[in-house]
């Protein structure tokens, strides 16, 4: 997805940068700005190839780390960021993947081809107020 957007003709204050699994080492580049937006596989309830937006504060801490792929969990890396004071808003562009219990560095077929719509929605999200309340599915947690 960073890929297709830095192919884009983007606004100029916005930024993309292709984080992979850094995780907390991301931190640093939170500082100044007024808005961050992760895109990754996401664990919710939905057909697989479905595009969602939701703010992090809005992620159950319970989640953990199985709202993303990495080794923290994106929900965590927005709570150290806030403990850190910044105070940037957050947010998370997810794909619910077709199998989110085997890890792989490789997209299948159909998120694949979905890379274009996910990259419209990123854009659609930094163009748009964060302050607006987005729809999004329930995220399935599964801690009983």
């Amino acid at each position: 997805v960073a890929h297709e957007l830095q192919r884009r003709h983007l606004p100029t204050d916005l930024e993309v940068l292709d984080g992979g699994t850094a995780g907390m080492d991301l931190l640093h580049h939170f500082q100044g700005r007024r808005r961050v937006i992760f895109v990754d596989a996401v664990e919710a309830d939905g057909d697989p190839g479905t595009v969602m937006h939701l703010p992090l504060d809005e992620i159950p801490s319970g989640i953990g780390g199985r709202w993303s792929a990495h080794d923290q969990s994106i929900a965590s890396i927005a709570r150290t960021a806030r403990l850190m004071g910044i105070q940037c808003a957050m947010e998370m562009v997810g794909i619910i993947p077709e199998d989110y219990a085997t890890p792989d560095t490789e997209l299948s077929s159909r998120l694949h081809s979905a890379v274009p719509q996910i990259a419209d929605k990123v854009i659609q999200v930094a163009t748009t107020d964060p302050a607006i309340d987005h729809p999004h599915p329930p995220i399935r947690s599964s801690i009983s």
